[in-house]
């Protein structure tokens, strides 16, 4: 009995584990950072705004067009550099949609339908696709199945074809009208954690932070951007970011309970958020564990 019991306290002690958040602050020379922390660059032509939280970073961009006619960003001549490699935003993929629709009456007409997709790529609120990618490229389907027939997506066209399901194939040119946005969003910044060898400051009992010169960096990442005018002129934009330093931190000091949401009402459910200070455009986060 006593053996089993020795056993079973072993098995119970290399299960447990203590979380740690790692955030990162991002610094750049050539873009500015506002007062809300995003960083910006703007000319006669586009603003080039950033928000890099998220889990494990996000240097993708919200291009805006500044000028009275059609701006035209080219993915096939942009991309994210990261560490002096560089990969592509333009990936040539296609994507294929399958989505069954039934229904049946009662009172009432009732409709269900049921959607399914493979990991790593995300459908934002207004049915824009999203791959993330660390930082190689990815093979992604997505698939929604119409009964009514199937269409073909290409850039800013939509039209059925005889079939079902729906194929959409990736376009190398976004086009953005005047006075108005789109965000580019392909590659994660970094997926581990950055260790000196430290133990201690990397599973801290409160938190320990570093920072870095640009030129010591563990991490710089460009973005360039090609894009044409109307007039048929073709512009670049290349914006460099590097990491200026982390903080390591455990779960119960990095985290706060949350009570009511941003209106004031109270939540049915408290959740844990990063603390003030910790969360912000200009910073990101990697979640990592020790286990003991």
């Amino acid at each position: 009995m006593k053996k089993v019991l020795l056993i079973s306290l072993v098995a119970l002690l290399s299960a447990c584990s203590t979380t740690y958040y790692q955030v990162y602050t991002i610094q750049s020379s050539d873009t500015e950072k506002t007062k809300a922390n995003k960083y910006v660059y703007e000319d006669d032509n586009c603003l080039v705004m950033y928000n890099f939280w998220r889990d494990g970073g996000s240097p993708g961009f919200t291009f805006y067009n500044n000028t009275d006619s059609i701006i035209y960003v080219d993915l096939s001549k942009s991309f994210f550099v990261r560490n002096g490699i560089a990969y592509d935003y333009f990936l040539n993929r296609s994507w294929s949609f399958d989505e069954r629709h039934s229904s049946s009456k009662s009172s009432a007409e009732t409709q269900s339908k049921s959607t399914s997709h493979s990991a790593g790529i995300e459908l934002d609120i207004y049915g824009v696709l999203r791959g993330y990618n660390y930082p190689a490229k990815v093979g992604i389907s997505y698939g929604v199945n119409n009964s009514k027939g199937s269409s073909t997506y290409n850039s800013s066209t939509l039209e059925l074809q005889s079939g079902r399901g729906v194929s959409v194939n990736e376009s190398p040119i976004i086009p953005i009208p005047p006075k108005a946005f789109k965000s580019i969003d392909e590659y994660i910044i970094n997926r581990g954690v950055i260790d000196d060898c430290n133990e201690k400051a990397l599973y801290p009992k409160t938190s320990f932070s570093y920072t870095y010169l640009e030129k010591e960096s563990p991490i710089t990442f460009q973005n360039y951007i090609t894009y044409k005018l109307s007039s048929g002129e073709t512009k670049v934009v290349t914006n460099s970011f590097w990491v200026s330093g982390t903080t390591n931190c455990p779960e119960k000091e990095a985290l706060v309970k949350l009570d009511k949401d941003g209106c004031g009402k109270a939540l049915s459910n408290s959740i844990r958020v990063l603390k003030e200070g910790f969360a912000a455009p200009n910073k990101f986060y990697v979640v990592y564990t020790k286990k003991w």
